[in-house]
């Protein structure tokens, strides 16, 4: 009965984690009735025994579910099968043959000349010779059998024995494999798959003792969690021991053909790796007959970290050629990509705090950060253990950023950069830090799907020193989504159409320090320049170095600023690309401490009703242009721009551009009803500014210094509507 119970109480937390807590509870509650049962009749179950597991049940059905535990819990869905974690009572857990039972499942998938039989005679030793037999024959998996091999000559295959029960004659097993952020029970039955060739072999086998089938069920149980069945294609060694041991794997890139001194220096420091495998890239068939190296293939490492001649195991047995042990020079690697290197941690740390969680990060401020934190007076080594789990899309990336602050990083270059992780397709990532006395970081997780995660940091200062959830140092923020299209984007400060960029009002309420930022995926910047509030929704008519405030460079991708003790008032800010054709979205992004910050785009600086008109030069020197307005008060503006290629482009401050002038006068009473003496060649043309209070008829007239050719457009503004 106690089968039944644990397999209530697995569904029971698993129903809990996905929010079902009515069904969850009403699970555990049928648990604790067959507990109560158990207890009221005569059992060889000892009593302890149900004691322990009812004590557990109750601790289920009373306490509320952490973050922490539901995501092991959700994530129990594995290639379609469902292998939860495995539950401890005291000294218990239910991979224990009192909690074993009846499991169908579907078999893992065969090649075409394979079928399952039952294993009926079975060697269960932990014979050495045996062992260190064993052997990779048709499957492609020498990193699992690596990995076998590995931790057999290390002398910890008792470990592996103990991950597998029972230990003996049984329909089904339970196999404990590490992996999605707990150790969980794989059950399988005890079928195996045999070839048509009795001589041949799909599993690993040893070749002292064609009986030692152990290994296999291990093997069986590691296959189901990997979803191909017996058409694997492939791990790496150090993700296979983990997997079988927790000990946390390592990746190192072998570089000119050298073995990595780095690591030697942390072996001989550490003194604590348990496992150690090699592996080659890709290489052809002539190079591999050449050498004697398989393409893409795991061997296991014996020897090799001092400065010695390595000694390398290979675990495929085609023939007697294929196995056997190598010796190499540790400079001549040059068919090797990669040392795979497993630590106890154990050994290393005495305290672990981890740290589950769903990453689902689209810009960097939506990333997961942790701050992690030295709190004594000397320098300390930690280790941070990134997990990704399992998952449907398991086709990623991952990588960890680690920065000077210990506050959440909004942009790349806002702290200082410790270190830019490495991007791996591997499920693990591991960091090492040595963290200055009272002193923090702030680490950054890169991800490239949405998917849970497990991050763990390992230390020797204290249980209660963990990872948190990195605060912002600013804990305001205003944002505004916009894009640069055909009618704004006009390109840097040395172009005409600068002023065309997109306009933005700001208004500080208090002094405040002020962290901006311009989110995009073009070289862009943004200039910041002081204000005067009666100019607010006006369009800025010129590039006036002297009000300039921020003028960072152009820059690829995201460009912020940091402003210390901004004062209280009102700022202009452009955004622009360096390129005037640039067609895309961008995110301005303005974040503080203390007060309010208003942020309103520029919208219509010329005024409510806008026309426009051009015409070219042809040799003239002055045109006039007539428009009537049949309202009081009117507030009118003009922006006037010349161009020598009919506004086809942008130009630049080094073309010609001719001197020019405007100026109205009614046609109702031939008065002039503005003149400017004035000339102007600037890059973003002419504006000038009229109030005329009475309805009427006028004419603009625009003039330049010579007669010539070229393309002139004007831009009217005005509060009412106008007639050309």
């Amino acid at each position: 009965m106690l089968d039944e119970i644990a397999d209530l109480l697995e569904r029971s937390q698993f129903l809990l984690s996905l929010g079902k807590v009515d069904q969850g509870k009403k699970t555990c509650l049928e648990a604790v009735k067959k507990l109560n049962d158990l207890s009221k009749k005569d059992s060889d179950i000892p009593r302890n025994v149900i004691k322990e597991v009812s004590q557990y049940a109750l601790k289920v059905y009373d306490s509320n579910m952490t973050t922490n535990d539901k995501i092991i819990w959700l994530n129990s869905k594995v290639n379609k099968e469902t292998i939860y974690p495995v539950l401890r009572f005291g000294g218990l857990s239910s991979t224990d043959q009192l909690f074993s039972k009846e499991h169908e499942e579907e078999e893992l998938l065969l090649p075409i000349n394979a079928k399952y039989e039952k294993i009926n005679d079975s060697t269960w030793s932990l014979n050495h010779t045996d062992l260190i037999n064993l052997y990779q024959d048709k499957l492609s998996n020498c990193s699992f059998v690596s990995s076998f091999l590995s931790l057999v000559h290390s002398g910890n295959e008792s470990k592996l024995f103990d991950i597998i029960t029972p230990h003996g004659p049984s329909e089904y097993y339970n196999v404990s494999l590490r992996f999605n952020g707990a150790v969980r029970k794989v059950t399988i039955d005890n079928k195996l798959p045999i070839l048509g060739d009795k001589s041949r072999s799909i599993t690993i086998r040893s070749s002292s003792d064609q009986n030692l089938f152990w290994p296999a069920l291990i093997e069986k149980a590691y296959l189901k969690v990997m979803g191909q069945g017996y058409s694997f294609e492939g791990s790496n060694m150090a993700s296979d021991t983990y997997t079988l041991t927790g000990w946390i794997p390592e990746i190192i890139y072998i570089k000119d053909g050298r073995m990595p001194n780095t690591n030697y220096e942390l072996c001989k420091k550490y003194g604590h790796l348990t496992s150690l495998g090699i592996g080659t890239g890709k290489i052809s068939k002539q190079l591999s007959e050449k050498t004697g190296f398989i393409s893409n293939h795991d061997y296991v490492l014996l020897k090799g970290m001092e400065n010695e001649d390595l000694t390398i195991i290979n675990p495929w047995l085609e023939n007697e050629d294929c196995r056997k042990i190598i010796h190499n020079n540790r400079n001549e690697l040059f068919q090797f990509n990669y040392l795979y290197v497993n630590w106890d941690m154990d050994s290393i740390f005495k305290y672990k705090t981890t740290i589950n969680f769903i990453y689902n990060g689209q810009g960097l401020d939506t990333k997961p950060q942790f701050t992690i934190s030295n709190p004594t007076d000397e320098p300390q080594d930690m280790w941070v253990f990134l997990e990704r789990f399992i998952s449907k899309n398991d086709a990623a990336v991952i990588s960890m950023d680690l920065y000077e602050s210990g506050f959440k990083v909004i942009s790349p270059d806002q702290y200082n950069s410790l270190s830019v992780g490495k991007v791996t397709n591997s499920h693990f990532d591991l960091l090492r830090i040595t963290m200055e006395p009272n002193s923090s970081k702030t680490l950054l997780v890169n991800c490239s799907i949405t998917t849970s995660m497990s991050l763990t940091l390992f230390n020797n200062v204290s249980s209660e020193l963990g990872l948190t959830r990195a605060k912002a140092k600013y804990g305001k923020v205003v944002k505004f989504d916009d894009e640069w299209d055909f009618t704004n984007g006009g390109g840097e400060n040395t172009y005409s159409t600068y002023l065309k960029n997109p306009q933005f009002d700001i208004e500080v309420t208090d002094s405040t320090d002020v962290f901006i930022t311009l989110e995009s995926n073009q070289v862009s910047t943004f200039h910041m320049f002081y204000w005067n509030e009666q100019d607010k929704n006006k369009s800025m008519r010129e590039f006036k170095s002297g009000d300039l405030l921020i003028d960072p460079p152009y820059l690829s991708g995201t460009q912020s600023c940091h402003l210390n003790h901004l004062e209280p008032g009102f700022y202009r800010i452009i955004c622009s690309c360096r390129d005037p054709e640039t067609r895309d979205k961008f995110k301005l992004s303005v974040y503080h401490c203390e007060g309010e910050i208003k942020i309103s785009k520029v919208i219509n600086p010329l005024g409510l009703f806008m026309e426009r008109i051009t015409f070219d030069w042809n040799n003239m020197n002055r045109n006039k242009i007539p428009f009537s307005l049949k309202t009081y008060q009117n507030k009118l503006s003009f922006h006037i721009q010349h161009s020598s290629n009919n506004f086809t482009k942008a130009e630049k401050v080094v073309t010609y551009r001719p001197n020019m002038r405007a100026s109205i006068f009614s046609l109702d009473t031939s008065q002039p009803v503005k003149v400017n003496e004035e000339w102007n060649n600037s890059i973003y043309g002419i504006f000038f500014d009229c109030q005329i209070n009475n309805p009427g008829n006028f004419v603009l007239l625009v003039e330049r210094f010579e007669p010539g050719v070229g393309t002139v457009e004007i831009n009217f503004g005005c509060n009412n509507r106008l007639y050309i």
